[in-house]
């Protein structure tokens, strides 16, 4: 998980890198393309069981489709008007929501401290979103876009957890991909057709092996991993370090600092998250204590 948090961390810096030379809807099918040799050629490379039953092939697409198409636009567009570190820490909320679909779908008990955890975290979420909007700071809409994606990226987690009883992380990933084909090719066939990659530089080329790569593949294999061994509610509590990384991040490449309220925001945000996994964590506990 080290490696998911380092690469992701970065990954928010890397993006405000690359736009300045690339638009969003090129970075994401050149991404997407990118993503899928890599994954496709180190499956074939392990020579990788790329079985799968007939009936999971629905829920594997709608997987794909939800997170490496629906979010991942939703992300880099977002990304495009904000800065990394209001980028990481509105990411950050996907614990909240994966409690909050949680007990929707009944799959946990009512909490009260998960309930003033969610409550604390999205005050958190509001101060982050609006005390930017000044200058060298995220824009509402581009905060309010990956908000928004953070929720998308939870909807994509809980598709995919059933998948990972059955199967292995990198083999599932890779054949998940081809769900999200179409929306990036909407997004990103025409701009990707009339972009000169002459023109890109070597800080260009780097940075988009990064994002592609280390953490498109990479690390997303490493957290699915992190997920199918230690489970989803352990292996998100990971996303905490995400937002002071990318913040130290962004101070120390990108000279960007981060105002007062935001500061406070990011608080807030890591302590309702924290209340919450804990809370969560805790009631699962309960059943098994009570037996002994």
């Amino acid at each position: 998980m080290l490696i998911t948090i380092l690469a992701w961390g970065y990954n928010f810096v890397s993006l405000k890198l690359l736009y300045a030379e690339m638009t969003p809807p090129v970075v994401a099918l050149v991404r997407y393309f990118a993503l899928l040799v890599f994954l496709w050629g180190t499956c074939l490379a392990l020579r990788v069981n790329m079985q799968v039953e007939k009936g999971d092939w629905p829920r594997i697409l709608w997987s794909g489709a939800l997170a490496m198409g629906i979010y991942m636009v939703l992300f880099l567009s977002g990304m495009a008007l904000t800065n990394p570190a209001e980028g990481a820490i509105l990411i950050s909320t996907t614990p909240l929501w994966a409690y909050l679909f949680s007990l929707v779908r009944r799959m946990e008990p009512f909490n009260l401290a998960g309930i003033i955890g969610t409550l604390v975290a999205f005050t958190g979420v509001v101060c982050v979103v609006m005390g930017g909007g000044v200058d060298g700071h995220g824009t509402v809409l581009g905060n309010s876009i990956v908000f928004i994606a953070a929720i998308i990226w939870t909807a994509a987690t809980f598709t995919m957890r059933p998948l990972l009883t059955k199967y292995e992380p990198l083999p599932l990933l890779t054949l998940s991909l081809p769900g999200a084909a179409p929306i990036l090719l909407v997004y990103g066939l025409v701009p990707t057709l009339n972009y000169d990659f002459s023109k890109l530089s070597p800080s260009g080329w780097g940075n988009l092996v990064q994002i592609s790569v280390l953490s498109g593949g990479v690390a997303f294999v490493c957290f699915y991993h992190g997920i199918q061994k230690i489970g989803p509610a352990k292996a998100t509590r990971y996303q905490f370090f995400v937002p002071p990384l990318a913040a130290l991040f962004s101070m120390w490449v990108l000279k960007k600092p981060i105002l007062p309220l935001q500061w406070l925001g990011i608080l807030l945000v890591l302590g309702g998250v924290a209340l919450t996994s804990v809370a969560r964590e805790a009631v699962a506990r309960a059943p098994s204590t009570a037996r002994k």
